[in-house]
C-alpha cells in the first residue's frame, strides 16, 4: 500500500475508535442525566433535556482526537494492530474530548 492509503486508513481508525471511546462517555453521561432528573422529578424541579446537536458535536470531536491520537502515536504495521493501542486510542476519544470542551466550554454552552 502506498503512504496516502495508510494515513487514510489510520485516520479512519483512529477516528472510529475516538467515536467509540466518545460513545462510552456518552452513556456514563445519559445515566448520569437519567439520575438527576429522576431526583429532580421528585424534588418537583425542572428536569434537563438530551441534547442532540451537542450529543452529535462531541462524537464528532472523539474523531477528531482518536484520529489526532492516530497520527501523534503512528501506525503499527498492517496486521500488527496491538490492544495497547487500540485502547490508547479509544482512551484519547473518551478524555480528549473534555479537554477540547474545556478549551470551547464558552462557546459549546450556546449550542
Amino acid at each position: 500500500m502506498n503512504l496516502t492509503t495508510n494515513l487514510i486508513g489510520q485516520i479512519l481508525l483512529g477516528g472510529l475508535l475516538g467515536v467509540i471511546g466518545q460513545g462510552v462517555r456518552v452513556i456514563v453521561g445519559l445515566i448520569k442525566l437519567r439520575t438527576d432528573n429522576q431526583a429532580k422529578t421528585l424534588a418537583n424541579q425542572p428536569t434537563d433535556d438530551f441534547s442532540w446537536n451537542r450529543f452529535l458535536l462531541s462524537l464528532f470531536i472523539g474523531f477528531i482526537a482518536g484520529a489526532l491520537t492516530a497520527i501523534i502515536k503512528g501506525a503499527p504495521e498492517p496486521g500488527q494492530t496491538s490492544n495497547q493501542y487500540l485502547i490508547t486510542v479509544l482512551a484519547a476519544g473518551y478524555a480528549g474530548v473534555d479537554a477540547i470542551e474545556g478549551i470551547f466550554k464558552p462557546y459549546l454552552s450556546k449550542i
